[in-house]
């Protein structure tokens, strides 16, 4: 007799479903979703016996699991059995859940698990319905022609009603493809395969094995079928933009797939299909643009089809289907010949569908007319003839102006319809467009037609581009661009080019001048000190010296290989030019005559000879030796020590200091009197370039190694500024020492801000070789760079939209604008308070706490600031400039979490580690306990009218005191801590949240609350919008979840951040919302159009956020300890905006290059 199951495990046995049932369950209410599980581990299964199933094959296999077949002994019945045979502690947990998630989906279209349990030896599987049938694909390409892939429909339906009940039950699929699709003999359709499925209730982070689950024999390629965890969850080919960038998705990951599915049926192909390509080739293909329209791939196919579809795979999640079920019921709707909510529907088609559905009675009917005609005019013809004809002109007349207004209204909605698409797909085009080509990402932009809608997308997006560096495009050049310098004025610019030319660019006229003469390459390019000459040299083996005024040119001719290097001397009398592997040359500019001054062993790798700033001397390494020529008198000095190669080579300004790089990676300092002093550590590779800062006390320096370091001269001390994205071929340092420019092989110029480190990348280049050539303006405003995708770019660097305020001596923890707008103050683990001047620049410590300072408030009037701090002190500190002295508050024992200030500014609350909440009298310093929570206390604030305060704390409970009544109330409690408390703008409603992942909103009249489940990992912040219908919660997590005051129900979730965001802010006109978070990033998130913006410059976590009074500036802190300032300040307007763009850049797109269809520009 064979052992009885185990009481925990339920048998099901195949069931014969009616389609009324079937109906029936579809159109039930959904059950309540269950509580979140804790995570589950094999260990958590039952042991069932090997004797409880006799295996008798194996059904398929792969690298982590297979399915067997197998007959269950003790009910008789044939199964198939899933084992997992990875030891993958990650993967057993999700094939534990993939178990019972399958298990709790009882449909008709969704596999039945009939058991689930572990070996006696360990090994997880469970058993399920064995399904005859073969994969959704192969019946998809046995269907070839137009008929047989629209009879596929009730398949994808069935998918489409099982996911909806899925959906119901929050749990979504995540890899929804033909090969997890069955088709049983008799058209059943069964969906399979749930080991990617996510409970949306459960909060407990998912098992990442951080491998890829190997595909199961038989599947047909790795491109088409892969599932990958961890970074990508998912089949590429069938997921939306947001999964393939590994973002979190809900339900509409799922519509996308199906409408996805449906692509496939109804084209014959996949919507992303790339033969002989890999995982990341079709995931780069998702990301970049949509598939080709389904209309291309298969003709005929009827519109509000087209539109169900093109519906479900929209690129963005919101304008998708909400769940399956509404698919699913417009797919229905298209099959039983009714409107689809999908299609926009002309007069045309709907009188066409009237008559169609209406045909039989129509046509009796006008059999009966037309014979009641036939009688009337056999017995009235001469009386009513003529009454007839105008009867019946008036009604052709009326029947064709009706029908032209018909053909004209669709006509409209067209051409609307094509606008509106056109309009969308250049803001996907921009958007594409923002890592490589800012400037481009502009030019489209003004594209976007007048009144378009997505202009509040396109400012965010304009913002982007300004913050990641907008530079001006010059084209020209029909070869790679070798070389570029600024003339002495700063108004033009000169290149050198391999298709033989230099030419003379204006900046700000965009013009140029071509300058022909050169017989190949042209490698280097020079201004003399006064402007009026430029010496150029290339792979022709000359060096030429151009008159500019004239356009003439003369050869100094010497050179028996490549001119690699030219340099004038500050005092413009001689120029320095080298050789590749044919040494070093001195020119007298006047004469023109000239003599080699070092031979080629050793200097053919040495960019060459330098000047001193004085025009002294000439510096360069020969055989091994720092070599000194003294100008005057013609006369050499030479100092041994250059141990390898000499690879790069820079001389300070007054010529008494000299860097050399080496092959080895070495660096080394020499005085130009006595010879080699030290060498500075840290490049593993080749010295590609050098360069003193102006004062000669520091210098940076550039490898093969990628690294940009700074070295300072007076203590030997070395530092990394940072990496390249290639190998580093030349420098440039700002005319005042600030910043440094490296280019090379990367399609990006790096700029650092040498004091801190800051980091900016300037873009839009596009070959792969890299740059060759950049350089500051005289004035340090601009930057150049130039390479080999043929085209010049220069930066306006005054554009940068982020600028440090101020720093503090550690972490800055929060800082606020005072009302007027014009000056913030800031508080940081330095225990100071810092007032920052916008308008002069001056910052002041005005204020010091004896610890940390816990909490930062501004006065109404901005007249003073109030602040909290671990030493147990309440400190008041004047702004007014009148030199009081700060007041000191004492009365708490232990560290001071959070105060508030009264909306009068006459009163101040604080709350701290005491558990006690003292309410202070400004103005004099008078203190009295309103009451005490349990524990600490974490949160307070007053209500807008000042009427109440409202506390929360360690002891879980929210309490709200009415200064009316001088009576507390506890209006409710948690599970855990209560750390964030704020009234909406009209007082009506109190938000808490607790540690508990929960929200309060508790109506303050009825004193009557109901709780939220806010997800993520407790509350910490709670902010309202100005108009209070809704309010913004930060969970501990790398997102910001918008909630509906009236109904508490979720509005939006902000993903985007990396980490934790810590703080959040509203805009003044509440369209705009900023968060911080501990990624290093702020981001600005436009409401209207879902774009968002990063602004990256912290160096480290970021702490808070706030906007400025009039909503165009932000300011933060971070863990860096700076407190920075953001620009956010573009037109909103259309027409301000327009204008902006059009002064942005120069670059143009031009309209028949705009995409019309589904297929953007590339």
């Amino acid at each position: 007799m064979p052992e009885s199951p185990p009481k925990d495990r339920m048998s099901i046995d195949e069931l014969e479903i009616s389609d009324a049932e079937i109906a029936s369950f579809r159109d039930a209410p959904p059950p309540p979703p269950p509580p979140a599980r804790p995570a589950l581990t094999p260990a958590s299964l039952p042991v069932v016996p090997r004797t409880a199933y006799a295996v008798s094959g194996v059904f398929a296999e792969g690298g982590i699991g297979r399915i067997l077949k197998a007959q269950d002994t003790r009910l008789k019945r044939t199964v198939a059995i899933k084992e997992l045979l990875s030891t993958n502690e990650g993967e057993a947990e999700r094939f534990v859940r993939e178990a019972i998630i399958t298990a709790r989906l009882q449909h008709p279209s969704i596999v039945p698990v009939h058991e689930a349990g572990r070996w006696p030896t360990g090994e997880p599987f469970f058993a399920m319905k064995l399904i005859s049938g073969k994969p959704l694909g192969e019946v998809m390409d046995e269907a070839r022609t137009l008929e047989e892939r629209l009879a596929l429909l009730p398949h994808l339906l069935a998918v489409a009603d099982a996911m909806a009940y899925a959906h119901s039950q929050r749990i979504v699929h995540r890899d929804l493809k033909p090969a997890n699709v069955l088709v049983g003999r008799f058209g059943e359709t069964v969906v399979i395969d749930w080991g990617l499925a996510k409970d949306l209730n459960d909060d407990l982070s998912e098992p990442l094995s951080g491998k890829p689950r190997p595909a199961v024999s038989g599947e047909k390629s790795v491109s088409a079928h892969l599932t990958s965890v961890g970074a990508i969850m998912g089949t590429p080919a069938y997921m939306p933009p947001e999964q393939a960038s590994a973002k979190p998705v809900d339900e509409r990951a799922d519509v996308y797939a199906i409408g996805a599915l449906l692509y496939r049926a109804l084209s014959g192909v996949a919507p992303y299909d790339v033969p002989g390509g890999d995982v990341i080739d079709v995931a780069i293909k998702v990301l970049e643009a949509p598939p080709v329209p389904l209309a291309e791939r298969q003709k005929g196919l009827p519109e509000d089809l087209l539109a169900i579809v093109e519906k479900a795979m929209a690129r963005e999640a919101a304008q998708r289907y909400p769940t399956a079920k509404e698919l699913a019921d417009d797919l229905r709707r298209f099959q039983m010949g009714q409107f689809v909510a999908a299609h926009t529907y002309s007069k045309g088609e709907i009188v066409r569908r009237f008559i169609q559905r209406r045909r039989t009675p129509l046509l009796v009917g006008l059999a009966g007319v037309v014979a009641l005609t036939v009688v009337g005019v056999l017995s009235l013809h001469r009386i009513i003839q003529e009454r007839n004809r105008a009867l019946a002109n008036e009604i052709e007349a009326q029947r064709q102006e009706a029908e032209a207004q018909a053909q004209r209204l669709e006509a409209q909605q067209k051409q609307a319809e094509a606008t509106k698409r056109a309009d969308e797909l250049t803001i996907s085009q921009a958007r594409g467009l923002m890592d490589r080509d800012p400037s481009q990402a502009i030019a489209w932009l003004k594209t976007l037609s007048p009144k378009s809608p997505r202009f509040s997308a396109a400012r965010t997006l304009a913002a982007d581009a300004l913050s990641r560096g907008i530079g001006r495009v010059f084209r020209g050049h029909a070869g790679g661009i070798n070389a570029v310098a600024f003339a002495p004025d700063g108004r033009t610019l000169a290149t050198g080019s391999d298709d033989r030319t230099v030419r003379i660019w204006d900046v700000e006229a965009g013009t140029h001048e071509a300058l022909s003469g050169h017989g190949d390459e042209v490698w280097a390019v020079a201004h003399s000190p006064d402007g009026k000459l430029l010496a150029t040299g290339g792979k022709d083996k000359s060096v030429r010296l151009w008159d500019l005024a004239a356009g003439t040119s003369r050869v100094l001719s010497g050179h028996e290989q490549w001119v690699t290097s030219i340099r004038f001397s500050p005092d413009g009398q001689w120029i320095t030019s080298q050789g590749f592997d044919d040494g070093v040359f001195l020119w007298n500019v006047a004469s023109g005559t000239g003599k080699r001054v070092a031979v080629n062993n050793g200097v053919e790798m040495s960019r060459g000879a330098v000047f001193s700033g004085d025009s002294r001397v000439l510096v360069l390494v020969e055989k091994g030796k720092l070599v000194v020529w003294d100008l005057a008198t013609d006369t050499s000095r030479s100092f041994s020590g250059q141990t390898s190669v000499c690879t790069s080579i820079a001389v300070s300004s007054d010529g008494a200091s000299v860097i050399t790089g080496g092959a080895d990676g070495s660096v080394r300092l020499w005085s130009t009197s006595k010879g080699a002093l030290r060498t500075f550590p840290g490049h593993t590779k080749e010295v590609t370039a050098l360069a003193f800062l102006p004062n000669g006390a520091a210098f940076v320096s550039g490898s093969k190694d990628r690294a940009v370091r700074h070295a300072d001269l007076s203590n030997g001390a070395t530092r990394l500024l940072g990496q390249y994205g290639g190998e580093i071929k030349t420098l440039a340092v700002s005319p005042d020492g600030s910043r440094v420019a490296a280019v090379g092989q990367d399609k990006n110029v790096v700029l650092w801000d040498i004091a801190n480190g800051q980091r900016r990348t300037l873009g839009g280049f596009q070959d792969w070789l890299g740059l060759h050539g950049v350089a500051f303006s005289p004035d340090g405003k601009r930057l150049a760079a130039a390479g080999f995708d043929q085209t010049m770019r220069v930066w306006e660097l005054g554009a940068q939209v982020d600028r440090v305020a101020g720093e503090h001596d550690g972490a800055a923890t929060s800082a606020s604008f005072l009302p007027d707008g014009k000056r913030v103050v800031s508080a940081g683990n330095d225990g100071t308070i810092r007032l920052f001047d916008l308008t002069s620049g001056a910052p002041r410590v005005v204020d010091r706490h004896g610890g940390k300072v816990s909490d930062l408030r501004v006065f109404p009037d901005g007249n003073a600031v109030a602040s909290a701090g671990e030493d147990g002190a309440v400190r008041i500190t004047s702004l007014a400039g009148s030199g009081e002295a700060p007041r000191v508050w004492r009365g708490h024992a232990g560290r001071v979490a959070r105060i508030a200030i009264s909306p009068d500014g006459k009163r101040l609350a604080s709350g701290g580690a005491d558990r006690k909440v003292r309410l202070w009298d400004v103005a004099t310093g008078e203190a009295e306990v309103l009451y005490e929570h349990d524990k600490p206390v974490e949160a307070l604030a007053f209500s807008p009218d000042g009427a109440a305060l409202a506390t929360g704390g360690a002891d879980r409970s929210v309490r709200i005191y009415r200064f009316a009544t001088k009576e507390a109330k506890t209006l409710g409690t948690y599970e855990r801590p209560v750390r964030a408390v704020a009234f909406s703008p009209d007082g009506k409603t109190l938000a808490s949240g607790s540690a508990d992942h929960t929200i309060g909103l508790w109506d303050l009249a009825t004193e009557k609350g109901r709780v939220i489940d806010a997800s993520g990992n407790g509350v910490t912040q709670i902010v309202f919008f100005p108009d209070g219908a809704t309010f913004a919660s930060l969970g501990s997590e790398p997102s910001v979840r918008l909630w509906e005051t009236a109904t508490g129900k979720g509005r939006d979730i902000l993903r985007g951040h990396g980490k934790t965001v810590e703080s959040v802010s509203i805009s003044p006109d509440g369209k705009r919302i900023a968060s911080a978070s501990l990624d290093g990033t702020v981001r600005i998130w436009d409401l209207q159009s879902h774009e968002d913006r990063p602004l990256v410059g912290h160096a480290g976590g970021v702490s808070s956020v706030t906007f400025a009074p009039d909503g165009r500036t932000l300011v933060t802190t971070g863990q860096d300890g700076t407190v920075r300032l953001w620009g956010d300040d573009l037109p909103a307007d259309e027409a301000g905006l327009r204008a902006w763009l059009d002064a942005a850049t120069k670059d143009v797109v031009h309209l028949d290059e705009r995409p019309a269809s589904a297929e953007p520009a590339r």
